[in-house]
């Protein structure tokens, strides 16, 4: 081996082991849209990026420390209603950045909560630079954080530079008059190889392999029961559409019901099926808690419904285009109409709309050939412009002049 060559050997293999420190709040096996963003991200590019990941959990059953995808996973334990217990969760969260903070060359913080205060801080006295995605309307634009207080508002300023998921976010920072080039949008990726449509044989195998009826219109939602994703606006919606001379439809809910975490109804999803029962339509809904193999069900039923009263940029939504699902979902400015063209890819009906959400899905049952139309132009839409390809790419540029930034500060001090 030539002394170049070795030189570069090294050199990638010293890249390689300086990672970033992936900080999120749900992550594997506890799972949000940002959760699911940072898994497929790092999926994309661990061949050439180490990754550290830092969750905090209200679950105390899971492992502290866990390894997945291959990458070492780091768990704090917190109880929110306790203030003992956010003491001591903020010095574990000091505590392991110190232990891993040689390895970490960017410290990339997904979502605003309390726990990016601590990190930021250390992140400046450290001399990494800070990354910071917005995923969540509502929560991480900056009206939200200056609600938190000075010293919340003042580190979400320091981030050496900020990616909203969508234009939504993007406004919102303008509006707050941050400085603009430190502003980008990265729109939510799709594995386009994972999320694909299936032939007639292959969705009535992936039916009968899950349990789901073989007859039915299926109906698919997936999502945290929280007021915000509107599951009960769905059974609304769906309910209307339970009378003589309609096909038979039924309602696949995945997602989360029972967890502790802050935005999850825990009754919302026991309502829903004590109402069910009183109607007698019980037997025509399917709960799944979670699931690791989302692709199959996307794949098995026949529509999807994102009936959200806010989004960032809807991973759901976009994986439910992916696998060629006709949907309808809620009109969010600067997000969901960023995905659908009303009547093009699906159909857009305002949020917490009963009557309109179920005019729409009776539409999709009763044309099947223009359903499968609009199937084709949602998967080509996403295919288009959220690739996880794509999006992976960008984000490997900015780790990189986010790095570069640092190196030439550091040489000029």
């Amino acid at each position: 081996m030539s002394s170049r060559r070795s030189v570069t050997f090294w050199s990638a293999m010293r890249e390689r082991e300086a990672a970033v420190l992936m900080v999120i709040g749900a992550y594997d096996p506890e799972m949000s849209g940002g959760g699911v963003q940072c898994q497929e991200l790092m999926r994309a590019l661990t061949p050439s990026r180490a990754f550290l990941v830092l969750s905090v959990t209200t679950n105390a059953s899971l492992p502290r420390r866990s390894t997945v995808d291959g990458i070492p996973v780091y768990r704090i334990v917190i109880d929110l209603k306790r203030v003992r217990s956010k003491l001591v969760a903020g010095l574990r969260l000091a505590w392991r950045f110190l232990r891993t903070c040689r390895r970490v060359r960017v410290v990339h913080l997904n979502g605003w909560s309390d726990k990016n205060v601590v990190l930021t801080l250390l992140a400046i006295l450290f001399r990494k630079p800070i990354l910071l995605t917005l995923h969540t309307a509502g929560y991480d634009e900056p009206p939200a954080v200056q609600a938190r207080g000075r010293l919340a508002f003042w580190c979400y300023r320091r981030a050496d530079a900020l990616v909203g998921v969508s234009s939504h976010f993007e406004a919102s920072y303008k509006a707050a008059g941050l400085p603009p080039q430190r502003f980008c949008v990265i729109p939510n990726g799709v594995d386009l190889d994972r999320f694909h449509p299936v032939d007639s044989p292959q969705r009535a195998a992936l039916r009968r392999q899950l349990g789901l009826s073989m007859e039915a219109f299926l109906i698919l939602f997936v999502g945290f029961f929280s007021y915000d994703k509107g599951p009960r606006t769905l059974f609304d919606a769906w309910r209307r559409l339970q009378r003589p001379g309609l096909p038979a439809t039924n309602l696949v809910f995945v997602g989360t019901t029972r967890s502790s975490y802050f935005e999850i109804d825990r009754g919302l999803a026991q309502a829903i099926r004590d109402e069910a029962a009183a109607f007698g339509v019980q037997d025509r809904m399917v709960f799944v808690e979670s699931s690791g193999a989302m692709e199959r069900y996307y794949q098995a039923v026949d529509s999807f419904v994102l009936p959200s009263i806010r989004e960032g940029l809807p991973m759901a939504l976009l994986e439910a285009m992916a696998s060629g699902l006709a949907c309808v979902a809620s009109r969010l400015p600067g997000s969901t109409d960023l995905l659908i063209n009303d009547g093009i890819e699906g159909f857009l009906v305002e949020p917490g709309d009963v009557a309109q959400l179920s005019e729409a899905i009776e539409r999709l049952i009763a044309h099947p050939a223009q359903r499968q139309a609009w199937g084709r132009q949602a998967r080509e839409r996403v295919a288009q412009d959220f690739s996880l390809q794509r999006m992976a790419q960008r984000y490997h540029a900015m780790y990189d002049r986010l790095r570069d930034a640092q190196c030439a500060r550091e040489q000029r001090s």
